[in-house]
């Protein structure tokens, strides 16, 4: 991307520049200044590795990515901007597989601590490592990657463990510019993150919870993934619908206080089609929040097709559009991390959120390098009591995390229950 002149005068070489943040990422970088707020992956590989073949692989990966080298910087008027800073690898973290703690429990205490927007890069690795079995953990501020690019970003990884060449990424514009909402003019108050993070008793974000985060998965096999599917058409919604549905039945059996009270869904979306974009590691995302009343799940596909019918809006180009252009001017008028959490507290706020990322056909499936399992994401906006399950289906199973402060006992495990009795149920 070409700096403007401005651009040319305020820093000190053009060469760091590579864009400013969209309205988005802008109040994200804002919000993450409060918390943890970073999201991570976890990734299990089979195949005979070394542990500097994976440093290899990270450090083609990082070049491959044009966010995978940056940090966050301020200009003369204190409009925020993504910087380059070379020289500075992804740390990766190695630990033996034979002795380390569970990863669930290693990706806990990563999600559990914040990444500085003020330090290239913007995200850490743990490797768990043996022989012939990996664990990989990738963690990073949300405001240069989403769950989609990130299970891409482990793809590629693997592709590149495997020997294979990674070609350079396009630097890819903010979704404002792209689907033309007009990101207007802000700055912000001379503050850092260090000092924020000494402790801002302004949040009522849940910060006196038990750290680090629980963390727990559950892979359903390619029977029952399917089944699901199949399923899911013949009721006229989606894999995802039924998910949602199982969730929320889930979460009003196991938790007494929320049988009778409204659950707010929130559902991120994926905006890549909508900006015909492509999987490069960036933040383009929507969301769509969903009340939930009580009764509603006693019919779960009759919800399911309701969860379906209600991402219709926020899915849309002139969705996700409205959607960026509320929050642009919604940070046009934000100068700190206060105001930020002034707006996505009523926003945002949620009591149960399914993040599913999508299908991937993992590289090397003939290979002596392959993936066998993926989890993600994993993260929290620090709501009080929130529970989220992220979903990825790969090698054609459907890989479940449960992230929360104070987690609802056995979650997925009512959720499986749930998914299959859903399954079994006779067609209405």
């Amino acid at each position: 991307m070409r700096a403007t002149v401005n651009e040319q005068k305020i820093l000190p070489s053009a060469g760091s520049f590579v864009r400013y943040l969209g309205g988005f990422e802008h109040l994200h970088w804002l919000f993450s200044q409060s918390g943890p707020r970073a999201f991570a992956h976890a990734m299990e590989v089979t195949g005979t590795t070394t542990v500097k073949q994976w440093r290899a692989a990270l450090d083609a990966l990082q070049l491959s990515q044009p966010f995978f080298s940056v940090l966050i910087d301020v200009d003369d008027d204190n409009r925020p901007y993504f910087r380059r800073v070379n020289g500075s690898p992804i740390p990766m973290r190695v630990l033996d597989g034979n002795f380390a703690a569970s990863w669930e429990d290693e990706m806990g205490k990563e999600v559990s601590m914040m990444i500085s927007a003020d330090h290239a890069p913007l995200l850490r690795t743990v490797l768990i490592h043996e022989a012939e079995r990996s664990i990989f953990i990738i963690t990073a501020h949300h405001s240069i990657s989403d769950g989609v690019s990130m299970a891409a970003a482990l793809c590629e990884l693997v592709r590149a463990l495997s020997g294979e060449r990674l070609g350079r990424r396009p630097m890819l514009p903010s979704p404002e510019h792209l689907l033309g909402a007009v990101s207007k003019t802000s700055t912000v108050q001379d503050q850092t993150e260090r000092a924020v993070a000494k402790g801002n008793d302004r949040t009522s974000f849940a910060r006196s919870y038990i750290k680090p985060f629980t963390v727990e998965s559950l892979r359903l096999d390619e029977a029952l993934t399917s089944s699901i599917r199949r399923r899911a058409r013949a009721e006229e919604t989606t894999l995802h619908g039924a998910l949602c549905a199982a969730v929320i039945r889930a979460s009003r059996t196991t938790s007494s206080a929320w049988r009778q009270e409204t659950i707010r869904l929130l559902s991120p979306i994926s905006g890549r089609n909508q900006c015909e974009i492509d999987d490069t590691s960036s933040m383009c995302i929507g969301a769509a929040i969903i009340p939930v009343t009580p009764g509603q799940e006693l019919d779960l596909w009759s919800l399911a097709r309701r969860i379906k019918s209600e991402h219709a809006g926020p899915r849309s180009r002139s969705g996700l559009t409205l959607a960026l252009q509320m929050i642009s001017d919604a940070v046009s008028e934000v100068s700190d991390v206060n105001g930020a959490l002034d707006f996505i507290e009523p926003v945002f706020a949620y009591q149960v959120a399914v993040s599913n990322v999508g299908e991937f056909l993992p590289p090397g499936k003939a290979s002596a390098v392959r993936i066998t399992s993926m989890w993600g994401p994993s993260n929290l906006l620090g709501f009080e009591g929130e529970q989220l399950v992220g979903a990825i289906t790969i090698n054609e199973c459907l890989h479940l995390l449960h992230t929360a402060y104070s987690p609802l006992p056995h979650l997925l495990e009512g959720v499986r229950t749930t998914l299959i009795a859903m399954c079994d149920e006779q067609p209405t």
